[in-house]
């Protein structure tokens, strides 16, 4: 390997070097220029510009539909499970609300029953009138009459309020079907204490069909009004 190198030589060298790289940025720069006429001066580089934008433009679109279907397909979910949810609750308000119904029927039935027996015991024709031999049996008979009465009595003292607290917390408040309750039970109210002193004023003993009238007529209007409320509240629902 020789020691000495002439410093002309190494002159010459590095000038290779640099013209060696200086080609090589020309040949790039060239490159670049040729790639960028081809792009913006040729049929082909229009068309593949024209097909990378589209398909720019077309990815974006598709995103975007694809975030609006997902969009409605969570809210429809959400949709679904609210209703879903209203379906359930308003099942179990259906049948609480139906036990309810069952309750005041049986007590308004129970009521009319047991005062019906004790206005026919003073009525004209009850079998004390015309068979005084069965006195005795007949009045242990009227007192167990007078018994259930009173029992009755208290019990829809009792379960009245109740009862219309129910009709306006199962019906959604509804106005009319409280309204015709409230007048169903004054009608009641009214006749059971008629039935109580009619033994004391056995003369009113004809006015018990209108007022057995008046109570079946109300009824049938609560019937009415709460069949109302009921497809008021699931028309809500839908």
């Amino acid at each position: 390997m020789p020691t000495n190198i002439d410093p002309e030589q190494i002159k010459a060298y590095e000038q290779m070097n640099q013209d060696v790289a200086t080609i090589r940025k020309g040949d790039e720069a060239e490159k670049k220029k040729e790639y960028s006429r081809y792009l913006f001066e040729t049929q082909g580089g229009a068309a593949l510009i024209t097909v990378s934008i589209g398909g720019i433009f077309a990815a974006l679109i598709n995103g975007c539909i694809q975030q609006g279907m997902a969009e409605r397909q969570a809210a429809e979910a959400r949709h679904a499970a609210r209703y879903s949810i209203q379906l359930e609750l308003q099942k179990e308000k259906i049948k609480e609300r139906s036990a309810s119904n069952k309750e005041m029927v049986d007590l308004i039935g129970q009521v009319m029953s047991n005062t019906q027996n004790l206005v026919i015991t003073n009525g004209p024709k009850f079998e004390i009138r015309n068979n005084p031999k069965k006195e005795a049996q007949i009045t242990a008979q009227i007192t167990e009459i007078r018994k259930a009465f009173n029992v009755t009595h208290t019990l829809w003292n009792k379960q009245r309020d109740g009862i219309q607290y129910r009709i306006a917390l199962y019906y959604g408040g509804d106005k009319n079907a409280v309204e015709a309750w409230t007048k169903l039970a004054a009608s009641i109210d009214e006749y059971l204490d008629w039935a109580s002193g009619l033994d004391a004023n056995p003369a009113q003993y004809d006015r018990y069909t209108d007022k057995e009238t008046l109570i079946r007529d109300q009824m049938a209007d609560l019937s009415s009004k709460l069949s109302k409320a009921s497809q008021s509240e699931i028309e809500l629902i839908r």
